[in-house]
């Protein structure tokens, strides 16, 4: 898997800025950050449920044995005879699995327009010097709270960018559910031969 790596976005909120960079620079990381996730989730489940052999990767299986005590049939002094069974479990089975993934971002800034411009649009075959050539482009700057300026406060410094995110569990792969259903359906017990 190609590692990720850790970016920062510090703009210098003194000066103007792109907007469409301002709204999306946090939405990248967000994506950035699903991304992680998968990745560890993903690692997670190749690194502690399965073992990579020469043809692939198996399961890790662990053993299981349950004893049961019964009436021996065959006696006449009803004497307890201990049956073990075994069976092999794959890990994956049992092992509690997440899938996060963020569902939900708000990003909350005020902004002071400090320009505009324009950049080349798309243009359209045939379509001549229209209006749609052109596309325009704000620059701003992030602007105080204000709500400190309404509690008598200085706005200086105060500028700030709120991103709220919210991560919910997603259903788990169709892929992994029919894995651990293959996995289910092979579980097959088998009395000791030892006894």
């Amino acid at each position: 898997m190609p590692d990720i790596t850790n970016q920062t976005f510090d703009p210098d909120y003194s000066r103007a800025l792109d907007i469409e960079s301002l709204i999306s620079a946090p939405l990248v990381a967000v994506s950035k950050a699903n991304v992680t996730m998968a990745q560890g989730q993903t690692r997670f489940l190749l690194d502690y449920c399965f073992k990579q052999t020469d043809d692939g990767y198996e399961p890790v299986m662990i053993k299981m044995a349950l004893t049961r005590h019964l009436l021996a049939p065959d006696k006449q002094d009803n004497t307890v005879q201990a049956v073990t069974t075994y069976f092999n479990l794959p890990l994956l089975t049992i092992i509690p699995l997440n899938s996060l993934a963020v569902d939900k971002v708000t990003i909350d800034f005020h902004l002071e327009i400090s320009g505009t411009g324009g950049k080349d649009g798309d243009r359209t075959p045939g379509a001549g010097n229209q209006i749609t050539d052109k596309k325009a482009q704000l620059y701003g700057k992030i602007s105080g709270d204000p709500s400190g300026a309404k509690n008598g406060m200085s706005r200086q410094n105060k500028s700030k960018i709120a991103v709220n995110i919210n991560a919910s569990a997603l259903p788990l792969p169709s892929g992994v559910l029919t894995i651990i259903d293959m996995y289910n359906r092979s579980i097959h017990a088998s009395p000791d031969n030892n006894q």
